[in-house]
């Protein structure tokens, strides 16, 4: 049919063709477009518009109902009392005493006037005269002249001091009637005052209810300069428009609202990252510049590379900015993750931008004979769950073939090492079980080795696995020489472990091994037959290389391998179609999904043709939320420089000190900074527990501090937790020490600890310190508890610094909330009034020079005794 048409009208000639019908159907093609375009740009595309107006709405609705609250509350009874006094107050205003008090002052106002421009005339007139006396002498016009000029500034002079008295004369009348005025007035404007404190609050809502009404309409935007880079590694800008919609932020009366009204939970955090200049995005994620909550939020565009962060993975963002630091006071779930993946190297197998000079988490495994026997390597390879349940070693998930292979290479190159191997301890045997357990139980070894059903250290963690193996069992997988050699000097068998020496005495350390021999599981491990042929132990070799066993232990024939996984730096870069589902096509498409699968099940993705060989750790979801908040973070840096968290030198030595006290696993006997202390739920008395040492770098002094970390000593005799030696280089114990210092916001620096000493001070020291009965606390064997005993003060000359001592006796609470050390000086009051005219500083100094001189009074070598 159309073709007809078609046909036909080529036909007519062009200047006969009539074009009225097709233009009028475009024209109204045109018109719908145009106002399909109008509404879909005014309404579809403009939703924040309607939120804005919800927002309003629901703001005012919140006010008006506050307003009545303050209505009903309001105190009229008080209001009548105050206008009743306020009338009373004005009418005041009319009596004879004040309108004659406000008539004198004005008066004397404007005679002073008066006087004060006549003072300025005489004053100028006086001026003149002077230039013209001192011109007359230098021109030496005679003496004469140069006298009437004198005169006349002389007559002045009167005139000006004649008028100075009458000024001051004035001023005090002046005065005197303005204080009568003033009377009457403060008295009326202090009960106007009062009533508008009374519609305070009234007001204050008022005036919200009136900024809501008169609020715009409009976007909100805030503009980052250079923050983010380009493909091509050129810094931008970065438009960030939440705020557009989500307007309740940082108003309390939206925090039970719902979203995207509701108040921010963390308003402490804001005031260091304040959106209206930092934005949103840089913490949470999203498309920045949309304005729909799907595009926004990044789950429309599914090409868009950073969606906004889930709830539980929100503190993924906070590493955009603090990658740096192992440790972030505002997000936990990170720094637990940052924690696990030191713990659990998984930087062993997979490179990770600022991990990868992490030591090897777990032991050399080229000496195993002289520790363990063939049957037990062969039972642990196969199933280390069944030996360790909370242990950090994965799962493999071998074949019994498998095991026995690697069991055989261990065994070949154990053989080797067995052949040149001395023991540094000859163990003799004799120990007392009994004793060993309480000395196990007792002297520190459960603040890292869990024994039996003692899991308080892994529960207060929070953590599913040990930080160093469960003793549950040891006795079946170590032999009695070797663990007697291993407690006397744990770096004979491992020049690089983290297991530090107790200073055991052979007696000690023999029933310790009496004891833990004593710690058995039911296996035979004797039985179990291994084929250790040469084959056998190549194919060893080449699954120890495949496995990448290398990445968590030193192996000798691997030493040139290389990591076996993925780079996982620039994980939260990958795109969805990068991440193979295998057959989980059930599971969401999104990265974070994914990759908590991938912690939960490591070989779930496996298909016949993928075989993956990542080990199965067993991480609770707990550990699993963590890990996935951190990787979720991993992504080359984007971020511009003046954005990120500044690494100066002091962060840096901080930084490194956290890293230090992790991997020598100083938090779980002392608490530093906001964690740690995990073995205090063991201890019942609190002066029984290892102390804080955030407060270390204030508290002593750094030569003192060495001196202990390389050589620990006795502070507190009545101890039987022992501070292990870890054999720290210098370099550790510096950094330790700055990292101290740092906490405190100290420096490195050489110094004397000396006080000058005088008699006057001293004398009243010793007075106070008698007084204040401090040999009470201060002593070893008073009979006192634990918990009311204190630190030997002999070694406070040489241990404390001076300074430090003085901020302790004025108020010890401030710096150690919690200590039984008794707050003599409260807000500089004193209970001695009669000593150093019952100043309290002056007292706080007396009684830190009196211990001074304890030094002088002990042997040199207190720090070490």
């Amino acid at each position: 049919m159309f073709f007809k048409w078609l046909k036909k009208r080529r036909e007519i000639p062009v200047e006969q063709r009539r074009y009225d019908k097709i233009y009028l159907s475009l024209a109204l093609v045109l018109f719908l477009a145009t106002l399909w375009a109008v509404i879909d740009e005014v309404s579809t595309r403009r939703p924040w518009k309607e939120y804005q107006k919800k927002f309003y709405q629901l703001k005012l609705a919140k006010l008006d109902s506050l307003y009545r609250i303050a209505v009903a509350n309001f105190d009229s009874a008080r209001y009548k009392e105050l206008s009743e006094a306020l009338a009373k107050a004005k009418s005041e205003l009319q009596s004879e005493e004040y309108k004659k008090a406000l008539a004198e002052y004005k008066q004397y106002e404007k005679e002073l006037a008066e006087l004060t421009r006549e003072f300025q005339f005489a004053k100028s007139r006086s001026d003149e005269y002077y230039y013209f006396y001192q011109k007359a002498k230098l021109e030496n016009k005679g003496d004469k002249e140069v006298r009437d000029w004198w005169t006349k500034i002389q007559r002045e002079e009167a005139l000006m001091n004649e008028f100075n008295a009458k000024i001051e004369e004035l001023t005090k009348k002046r005065d005197e009637a303005w204080a009568i005025v003033k009377s009457y007035r403060t008295k009326v404007s202090d009960i106007e005052h009062e009533i508008d404190k009374l519609f305070e609050e009234i007001n204050k809502i008022k005036d919200r209810i009136q900024k809501t009404k008169e609020a715009q309409i409009k976007i909100i935007q805030v503009i980052l300069p250079e923050f983010e880079r380009t493909n091509f590694g050129t810094l931008k800008a970065r438009v960030d428009r939440c705020q557009t919609c989500h307007l309740g932020w940082n108003d309390p009366l939206f925090e039970d609202a719902p979203q995207p009204f509701r108040t921010h939970p963390n308003l402490e955090l804001l005031q260091k990252h304040n959106p209206e200049t930092f934005g949103c995005t840089p913490c949470h994620r999203g498309q920045g510049p949309a304005l729909t909550e799907g595009y926004a939020h990044g789950d429309k565009d599914k090409h868009w590379e950073w969606p906004i962060l889930k709830k539980e993975y929100i503190e993924a963002g906070c590493n955009d900015c603090h990658f740096n630091e192992i440790n972030l006071k505002w997000a936990p779930t990170l720094t637990m993750g940052k924690h696990i993946l030191i713990e659990s190297g998984c930087y062993g197998c997979h490179g990770i931008d600022g991990y990868n000079d992490f030591p090897k988490v777990a032991p050399s495994l080229n000496n195993l004979l002289v520790k363990t026997t063939p049957g037990w390597i062969y039972r642990w390879l196969l199933s280390p769950r069944e030996y360790l349940p909370h242990g950090r070693m994965p799962d493999f998930k071998l074949t019994p073939e498998e095991a026995e292979a690697i069991t055989a290479y261990l065994v070949k190159i154990g053989q080797d090492s067995m052949r040149n191997w001395q023991y540094q301890f000859k163990y003799q045997g004799g120990g007392n079980p009994a004793r060993g357990k309480e000395l196990v139980e007792n002297i520190g070894c459960l603040g890292c080795h869990a024994v039996g059903d003692n899991k308080v250290v892994r529960e207060t963690r929070g953590l599913n696995y040990d930080i160093a193996p469960e003793l549950t069992k040891v006795g079946s997988k170590v032999n009695p020489q070797w663990l007697y050699d291993w407690l006397k000097n744990p770096r004979h068998y491992l020049p690089n472990t983290k297991m530090p020496s107790l200073r055991l005495t052979d007696q000690e350390a023999s029933d310790i091994v009496a004891y833990l021999m004593t710690l058995k599981d039911t296996v035979d491990y004797a039985s179990i037959k291994i084929d250790y042929s040469e084959s056998k132990a190549e194919q060893g070799l080449r699954l120890i290389k495949s496995y990448g066993c290398y990445g968590c232990h030193d192996i000798r024939g691997t030493e040139r391998e290389t990591k076996l996984s993925v780079d996982i730096s620039d994980f939260a870069r990958k795109n969805i179609e990068q991440l193979d589902f295998g057959y989980k096509e059930h599971l969401p498409k999104d990265r974070l999904v994914w990759l908590a699968e991938k912690l939960r099940d490591p070989r779930g993705y496996s298909t016949e043709r993928i075989q993956l060989k990542m080990p199965q750790f067993n991480f609770t979801d707990k550990e699993i939320k963590a890990l996935v908040t951190l990787i979720a973070s991993f992504k080359k840096n984007e971020v511009g420089p003046k954005y990120v968290q500044t690494f100066d030198k002091k962060r840096k030595e901080i930084n490194e000190g956290r890293r230090l006290t992790l991997w020598y696993n100083c938090i779980n006997c002392h608490q530093i900074e906001e964690q740690g202390g995990y073995i205090h739920p063991m201890i019942e008395d609190p002066g029984l527990r290892p102390p804080l040492l955030t407060i270390e770098g204030a508290k002593v002094q750094e030569p003192w501090l060495y001196q202990f970390l390389k050589n620990p000593s006795t502070i507190r005799p009545w101890f039987k937790l022992r501070m292990p030696t870890f054999q720290l280089t210098d370099d550790e114990i510096t950094a330790l020490i700055k990292y101290f210092l740092g906490l405190s916001n100290q420096e490195f620096k050489v110094r004397s600890y000396d006080v000058p000493l005088e008699q006057k001070y001293v004398s009243a020291g010793k007075v106070l310190f008698d007084r204040l009965q401090c040999l009470k606390c201060h002593t070893v064997g008073s009979g006192l508890s634990a918990s009311m005993l204190a630190p030997n003060l002999d070694l406070a000359p040489t241990r404390l610094k001076p300074e430090w001592v003085i901020d302790w006796l004025r108020d010890p609470q401030s710096i150690q909330p919690g200590t039984n050390m008794p707050t003599f000086f409260y807000e500089g009051t004193t209970p001695v009034p009669d000593v150093l005219d019952g100043n309290a500083n002056e007292q706080i100094r007396a009684l830190r020079d009196y211990i001074w001189t304890f030094a002088r009074r002990r042997a040199p070598n207190l720090v070490n005794r």
